[in-house]
């Protein structure tokens, strides 16, 4: 497969930007769920009044939790398809890279992923 340089530059920025938005919305999630619990807890309210709520939000934090799983799926299947291309290494997930043993020489074909 014969890709652009920059079309790869542009899928891996898309790619890095999916990761942070997800993350954004999972941690958004978890302070909802936070302050909802402290409210609940200054307000005295019922336990009927806010389970149905604490219950909503845990289902929220679960499907972005889903959502981020799925968006590490597609990291793992669009570097398997930059391993098959023209492309040199790309950074599409953690800055780190997923094997912190890959050497030097294995970056250069290899996919720097999180």
């Amino acid at each position: 497969m014969n890709i652009e340089e920059r079309y790869g530059d542009i899928l891996a920025n898309s790619t890095r930007n999916s990761i942070k938005s997800t993350n954004k919305a999972l941690s958004d999630n978890l302070s909802l769920m936070n302050t909802l619990l402290e409210v609940s807890e200054v307000s005295n309210a019922p336990l009927t009044l806010d389970q149905p709520l604490i219950e909503q939000c845990s289902t929220m934090i679960a499907d972005t939790v889903a959502a981020r799983r799925n968006v590490t799926r597609f990291v793992d299947k669009i570097t398997r398809a930059k391993n098959a291309s023209n492309l040199e290494a790309r950074t599409f997930g953690c800055p780190r890279g997923k094997d912190e043993n890959i050497t030097k020489a294995d970056h250069s074909k290899e996919a720097i992923i999180g």
